[in-house]
């Protein structure tokens, strides 16, 4: 596999920067709660570095991995990220942080089974969407199906609460619709959050009262 002839070098180039501004913010953001709660002005960086690297390698490792592979373990993949989000509300399992359960305490590391569902839900569209071809621009077939798999998802984390992954979910969901060939109405309501835009809104205003 000649990886320098299949990689996007536009797209990776944006992908490390991004990346690099992240661990900055990271550093900027926490260097003064660092210093006063554990001496370290950096520790936070070097965490976030720690995790850059290991995260950078596992990129490098995915190049060599045929990207059609990645569709035997969509709907799996899928299935048990949802099940992992199912666990924040399992006791003892389960982080409180800002009043909402996002995070899963695991020997050695706590994870957000949240940004899993993420990459489970744009496999798995990924792989539907290819199946279905044309018939992605039914309503029936090729937008309600996906919108009760979401619904599924947002569901659960609005149970957390978390707002702002329920949106981010959304959207993932809609541009791969979008990219995979849906009709320019369901477009228009897709990226307009006339769906879920409303629920949120007003879960956070039962929320708040």
């Amino acid at each position: 596999m000649n990886l320098r002839r299949n990689v996007d070098t536009t797209l990776l180039l944006v992908a490390v920067a991004l990346t690099c501004i992240g661990v900055v913010m990271v550093y900027s953001s926490s260097a003064i709660m660092a210093a006063d709660k554990f001496n370290d002005g950096f520790y936070f960086l070097k965490r976030q570095l720690a995790f850059t690297l290991i995260g950078f390698m596992m990129m490098a490792a995915a190049a060599y991995f045929r990207y059609e592979n990645w569709r035997h373990i969509a709907v799996i993949g899928l299935l048990l990220s949802i099940i992992l989000l199912g666990f924040v509300f399992v006791p003892g399992l389960g982080v409180r942080v800002g009043g909402a359960l996002r995070w899963l305490r695991l020997p050695g590391l706590t994870l957000q089974p949240a940004e899993l569902v993420k990459l489970g839900l744009v496999l798995y569209l990924a792989h539907s969407l290819t199946r279905k071809k044309e018939k992605v621009r039914s309503f029936t077939k090729g937008y309600l199906p996906y919108m009760i798999v979401l619904g599924g998802i947002v569901g659960i984390l609005l149970m957390q609460p978390d707002l702002g992954e329920c949106n981010d979910h959304s959207r993932c969901r809609f541009v791969d619709a979008d990219r995979g060939g849906g009709t320019l109405g369901l477009f228009a309501v897709d990226h307009t959050g006339v769906v879920t835009d409303p629920v949120c809104i007003g879960y956070a205003g039962r929320l708040s009262a």
